[in-house]
């Protein structure tokens, strides 16, 4: 038999060959160990960032983002004192909340009510601004149904006036003047269809203690009490069913890190809304609008609300 006579790779060959391998691949083992590496200094270097991010705007006031379709707001730093989170139309009083009486002299007699019969005692004392809502709303249920057979029966209470009440002095929302009992004439309560309930956030009132919401006020068989927060406030409650104790978290939770809650009130105005956390002790500065009108009010929990006109809605 002959012998085979094809090609032969000789031994030097081979290993030429195999340290060519092992090289190639510490070079691909290198640029892989690299490459891990580069991501994970990426990461890193990204925690770090998004770290120092919130920290600084923890220790801030975030001026609130824009969105289109909206005035543009420009803003500027305003200082308030602590005690001011303690006024204020949207100032929640309850079990758990201690009203201050930090506003002074915001109360008047509801003698100055300009519609006939709608108080049952002219030496009642009412938070300004809630009695002349109050006397607008009441100017058109007169216009409504003719006459009003329901008044005012109460609003603001001292402690002397709150004690062996349900609340304990200093804890019942009367004590702001903006808690407004209204009833029957013949001194029964509202009927269910009364007109008031569909139509007072028109006025800048909401019903304070809804039965379906006792839960949350610690509240129940108070239906007939109205409370003053405001058009733009009262408007939002009313169609999101929302009582006071549950806005005022939504503000927090929600509203309260350079977001705005937009929305259109009864009175045909776009509003902007936010919460800013009130330092504990001291003044703070907040971001407010520098151009457009705005108001302010503390919500008695450790915040200020800051209410921003934006004009007619389009």
């Amino acid at each position: 038999m002959g012998k085979y006579q094809g090609s032969s790779r000789s031994f030097n060959t081979l290993k030429h060959s195999n340290r060519a391998e092992r090289s190639k691949r510490r070079v691909q083992s290198k640029y892989l160990i690299l490459s891990i590496c580069a991501v994970i200094i990426a990461i890193l270097l990204a925690l770090m960032v998004f770290a120092v991010m919130a920290i600084a705007h923890k220790g801030s006031s975030k001026a609130p983002a824009e969105t289109s379709g909206d005035k543009e707001i420009a803003f500027k730093e305003a200082t308030f004192a602590s005690e001011d989170a303690g006024k204020g139309n949207l100032l929640l009083v309850n079990a758990q909340h201690k009203y201050s009486f930090f506003e002074g002299t915001s109360l008047v007699s509801a003698s100055s009510v300009s519609t006939p019969g709608c108080v049952q005692n002219s030496s009642i004392l009412v938070n300004a601004e809630a009695l002349a809502a109050y006397d607008s709303m009441m100017k058109k249920y007169v216009e409504v149904f003719g006459e009003s057979d329901i008044w005012l029966v109460e609003a603001y209470r001292t402690e002397a006036e709150q004690a062996n009440k349900q609340f304990a002095p200093g804890y019942s929302d009367h004590h702001t003047g903006r808690l407004l009992t209204i009833k029957q004439k013949n001194g029964s309560d509202l009927s269910a269809d009364n007109w008031l309930y569909q139509n007072c956030y028109k006025y800048g009132f909401v019903v304070r203690y809804p039965e379906t919401k006792s839960m949350q006020t610690g509240v129940s068989g108070y239906t007939y009490a109205f409370r003053y927060v405001g058009i733009p406030h009262a408007t939002y409650m009313q169609e999101h069913s929302l009582c006071m104790e549950e806005y005022i978290v939504l503000l927090q939770n929600n509203y309260s890190s350079g977001e705005t809650l937009k929305f259109t009130a009864a009175d045909g105005n776009r509003y902007a809304v936010y919460s800013v956390k009130a330092a504990t002790s001291g003044a703070t500065t907040l971001s407010v609008p520098s151009a457009l009108p705005y108001t302010i009010s503390g919500d008695n929990a450790g915040s200020f609300v800051i209410t921003v006109t934006l004009g007619k809605a389009e």
